[in-house]
Parts: C-alpha cells; structure tokens; sequence
C-alpha cells in the first residue's frame, strides 16, 4: 500500500530512528554488541522436548559458573537467550555481557563466558533441533533428567547420538 502520507507525517513531526532513542534517551539499555550488527536468529528460551526442561542460569551470573537445566517456568530471566547471526548465545540475565560456553571444562558442564570469543559459536540444526559448539559438531548440548544441587536436570555437552533423548531443543519466544 501507499505509505506515502505516514512518511510525510514522520518528517514533519521529525520523528527519530529507535537507534537514536536507545542513543540518546535510554544509554542504560545495553545491546549485544553482536547483535547490533547481526539481527537475532533465535530468542527466548531454550526447551528440551525431552525430559521436558529449559536451559537456565540457575541464579549464576558470572564467568565460569555453569550453566543447567531448570523446569521451564515460561518468566525469560534466566532462561532468556538469545543466538545471534554469528552463533552466540547471549544470557540475557548478564545484561548480554556473557554467552553461553562450551568449555573446556572438565566435567563436561556449559558455562557462562565472555561473548567475545568466536571459539564460543554455537549452531543450531532447525531440523534435528541440535545445538553444537562450532568448535566441536561431534559434542550436542545434552538435557539430562539427572537431579543435580539446584535442580532436578542436569545440562551437558555429550557425544551426537541420532533420536538422543535430551538433546532436541526448540526455541519459545
């Protein structure tokens, strides 16, 4: 349709860009860096069609602490993420300071890292709704109905197996 009319009323209000808003009137609003120039692929939480959980921050938000599983309690916080373009997944609930890691770790747990590292992509196979480390294809995250402190569900990157149970995730805005 003709949007002539709004393009006209935009200019003559001198109407702004949201960019400028977040520039100039909400500096506080902080945007992935990654994401500024990268529109997201995914947001939202992370669920595990089986056993039926969500990645969760579990309360950390600092480096190295690890990131699990949690019953999906549909509030974001933390189990909001977000994958940008690029495969990183920001944790919303660090301000988007930290993304989801692969390690190394020695027991085989994701954990919070600093988002500017591109070793820390990950990606995501819509299809088999596997998410991989970039670094490693032949390791899938791994949702595990294992009671851990904090959680009835235990996370882990473990070796691809086809139809694993644990490691099908979908994205729920």
């Amino acid at each position: 349709g003709d949007v002539s009319q709004r393009k006209r009323l935009r200019e003559r209000l001198q109407c702004k860009p949201f960019a400028w808003y977040v520039d100039n009137v909400f500096p506080q609003f902080k945007v992935p860096p990654a994401l500024k120039a990268n529109s997201p692929r995914f947001y939202g939480g992370l669920h595990a069609k089986s056993p039926g959980c969500c990645v969760d921050t579990l309360g950390g938000k600092s480096p190295s602490n690890k990131v699990g599983a949690y019953p999906c309690h549909g509030q974001h916080g933390s189990q909001a993420l977000v994958m940008s373009q690029n495969g990183l997944v920001f944790l919303a609930i660090t301000d988007y300071e930290l993304c989801l890691g692969s390690g190394p770790t020695k027991d085989d747990r994701p954990r919070m890292m600093a988002c500017h590292s591109p070793k820390e992509s990950w990606t995501f196979d819509e299809a088999k709704g596997t998410l991989s480390p970039l670094r490693s294809h032949d390791l899938c995250l791994t949702a595990l109905a294992e009671s851990v402190p904090n959680s009835p569900y235990d996370l882990k990157l473990l070796p691809c197996k086809p139809d694993a149970e644990g490691q099908s995730f979908v994205w729920e805005p």
